[in-house]
């Protein structure tokens, strides 16, 4: 399927952002954004959810603007998405929020578990500088992409944050990236891969050539600011000794004097692989020592093995691959093919002392026993979401896909993972305030679909300042409200008033939008 020229659009200025919508909505879909098209004043441009088939990816190119949004781009799980050639994110404020909800965080691009994407030639610009609004805006958050993934030649603009990564970015290359009249350009939580590679006599060395544009003041760290424990190393060129400038003590800045002379990041070049040239490539892997000019050839034959369903071909190449993220793609690939003895046996050789294993297996026996019963995946067992639901908040690659299965065909919410100085911060799609940490954004409503009566459980607000619980319509009109003026964690509502469609449930705290929730009435 394929999307040029079109536009996503909510023009409507009194809704809250969580109801301004999304654009493109998608499960494990195969499709094309390529070429002109706009998303403006949404709640999220498109949003990609995968965890099944790994021969299924989407492809965003081509100039495609992304304007006043809550998120640009939202990826949730699954493998070898790409975001390429000229789209540009305004993360301006949004006519999509009311001046009562406060000033919420936007994000270019959010990237939750999804392993193997490429983004290059990008632009992602705040618009305004040196005012307050930019204390949220996020260009990209990268949480738990595991895998090598590359980030080349984008371009950072008037953001309080260009790159933000968390938990388990090992495989992570950010080359030729571009930081502008930022506050910061990088903010590395979590673990992150070396960045370049170097080493004796090696020909596929190389130095990342980010250019960060803005002098250090003083000693604020806004080039590198790492929070890791697992420092990790900055290959610089000989005849570029001060790029980057400034960067926390955790990032060690090296000076790679290989030969031959190690390639440059804005040279870096990601190969187009043809049926002319598919073999060669093939071959030329099996010969190649580990590194970044390795992993990006094998990223991209395993998008053109995919898309011109050579499933054999992707079999025979992931089989020769070791890390936890192709283990668990040659898993879910054979586990599509319905060989369920392959699929098991790939699972179950994943390490055991990766702390991914645990979840994966976990979601793995969960659509294993479901495709061996020939189950919908609309129709689990309570059991089989109970066991979904048990992983969802622990940030690896099986709980991101359980939470964009959950999300998918049971109407789940779950918040972005927004990691700080001071601990978690959570960011539900309509967004609570920035300062405030939230210990639980749960919401649920039952029965669903709803009768006449229908009761809404919640996380507990510690804190209540004129908290309540709003009900709107699809078409953004309140239904009913309830005010929360005493530590509760559910509230009994009267429904049989309501219209029989689909309403959001939205819990306010100190005029801020804490959570929210869709569901039906009959």
């Amino acid at each position: 399927m394929n999307f040029s020229t079109c536009e996503w659009l909510n023009s409507r200025i009194d809704h809250p952002a969580e109801l301004k919508g999304v654009g493109i909505g998608s499960f494990d879909a195969d499709y094309q954004v390529n070429g002109g098209s706009s998303f403006t004043d949404l709640n999220i441009g498109i949003q990609a959810l995968k965890d099944l088939n790994p021969k299924f990816f989407i492809s965003v190119s081509g100039s495609n603007q992304f304007i006043r949004n809550q998120i640009g781009i939202r990826i949730n799980g699954g493998e070898l998405h790409k975001i390429v050639d000229g789209n540009n994110f305004e993360l301006n404020p949004s006519t999509a929020i009311p001046v009562n909800l406060g000033n919420p965080t936007v994000f270019g691009i959010v990237n939750t578990g999804s392993t193997k994407i490429t983004v290059k030639g990008n632009t992602f610009d705040g618009k305004v500088l040196n005012m307050p609004q930019n204390t949220s805006k996020y260009g990209f958050n990268s949480d738990n992409t595991v895998s090598a993934s590359f980030h080349l030649n984008n371009t950072f603009t008037k953001l309080f944050m260009g790159e933000q990564t968390q938990r388990d970015n090992t495989g992570l290359n950010l080359y030729c990236n571009t930081h502008l009249l930022y506050t910061n350009s990088w903010r590395v939580f979590g673990k992150l891969g070396d960045q370049g590679k170097c080493g004796f006599l090696q020909i596929n060395n190389i130095t990342p050539d980010d250019k960060f544009n803005v002098p250090c003041l003083g000693t604020q760290l806004n080039h590198i600011n790492s929070y890791t424990t697992n420092p990790f190393t900055y290959w610089i060129k000989p005849s570029d000794p001060e790029q980057p400038n400034c960067n926390s003590t955790k990032v060690s800045k090296s000076t790679c004097n290989s030969f031959p002379p190690p390639a440059g990041g804005c040279t870096f070049i990601v190969p187009d692989i043809i049926p002319g040239n598919v073999v060669e490539y093939r071959t030329q892997i099996d010969g190649m020592d580990d590194g970044p000019f390795k992993s990006v050839i094998i990223n991209e034959l395993l998008r053109y093995y995919f898309k011109n369903n050579l499933t054999e071909d992707a079999d025979n190449l992931l089989a020769t691959q070791t890390s936890v993220d192709n283990k668990f793609t040659r898993a879910m690939l054979l586990l599509d093919q319905g060989n369920f003895s392959g699929a098991t046996a790939v699972i179950n050789s994943i390490p055991s002392n990766s702390d991914e294993k645990a979840d994966m297996i976990t979601f793995f026996n969960v659509i294993s026993v479901a495709k061996q019963s020939n189950i919908s995946m609309t129709n689990l067992s309570e059991s089989a979401i109970a066991s979904l639901e048990s992983i969802t908040d622990n940030r690896t690659l099986g709980a991101y896909s359980a939470q964009a299965l959950l999300t998918a065909f049971y109407d789940h919410q779950y918040p972005i993972v927004l990691e700080t100085e001071d601990g978690l911060q959570y960011r539900s799609n309509s967004e609570p305030d920035k300062d405030q940490i939230v210990k639980d954004s749960y919401m649920s409503i039952d029965p669903s679909p709803i009768d006449d009566i229908c009761m809404i459980k919640f996380g507990l607000i510690e804190k209540l300042i004129n908290a309540k619980i709003r009900i709107y319509s699809i078409e953004g009109i309140l239904l009913d409200e309830v005010s929360i003026s005493s530590p509760v964690n559910q509230v009994k509502l009267d429904s049989k008033l309501w219209p029989s469609a689909v309403f959001t449930a939205v819990l306010i705290n100190d005029n801020k939008i804490v959570v929210s929730l869709k569901s039906v009435k009959n």
